[in-house]
């Protein structure tokens, strides 16, 4: 955990394409999800997924919202609708988190899904907490600012990254490891309410 942010942090050994379930256990317990699963930790949630998480094809990508849909109801038969805890939103909307500031300021977060090119050949998923904005929200130059853990680092620290609006490609980017990314979309994650 990192400040209070919880951040899986992957070893590398069987684990190296896994960020989908780092994000995603990140995301239930920081939102209080895990509470309906016996208060596990992120890295308990992050070992169900690199081991038990669609047999015969481990250590490779996933969407969250599906792998938290299996997880709440096919591993631990809680028969929620997977909508009441995670919304896939769409990466070409201007206004970029607009529907979801409230849920960020009432104890959610958001799984973020970027890729270094345009075919997304090379992709990747970080876990957010909180979002600022400059600029009005419906202004097209606003500059996004996300706290963010990756688990590809190796350290349990909070990052702020900023995310701007290429005019030119209709995308927004950030630069993460060096190399500037575009974001494909993102995912909302509720917070949990007894």
């Amino acid at each position: 955990m990192s400040n209070n942010y919880p951040d899986v942090n992957k070893n590398w050994i069987n684990d190296n394409n896994l960020c989908w379930a780092a994000a995603s256990a990140n995301a239930l317990v920081y939102s209080g999800w895990n509470h309906l699963m016996g208060n596990i930790t992120e890295y308990q949630i992050f070992d169900i997924f690199k081991n038990s998480y669609s047999p015969g094809i481990m250590n490779q990508g996933h969407r969250p919202h599906t792998a938290i849909d299996w997880l709440l109801n096919d591993y631990y038969q809680l028969g929620i609708p997977v909508t009441d805890v995670i919304q896939k939103r769409s990466p070409h909307d201007i206004v970029l988190f607009k529907e979801d500031l409230s849920v960020f300021r009432q104890g959610g977060c958001g799984i973020l899904y970027i890729a270094w090119d345009l075919q997304r050949r090379h992709s990747h998923v970080i876990t957010f907490y909180d979002v600022t904005v400059t600029n009005s929200d419906n202004d097209p130059r606003s500059v996004y600012t996300i706290l963010s853990v990756n688990s590809d680092d190796h350290v349990n620290q909070t990052f702020n990254q900023r995310l701007t609006f290429d005019v030119s490609k209709r995308f927004y980017t950030l630069n993460l490891r060096g190399l500037d990314g575009y974001v494909f979309g993102w995912w909302s994650v509720q917070p949990y309410n007894e």
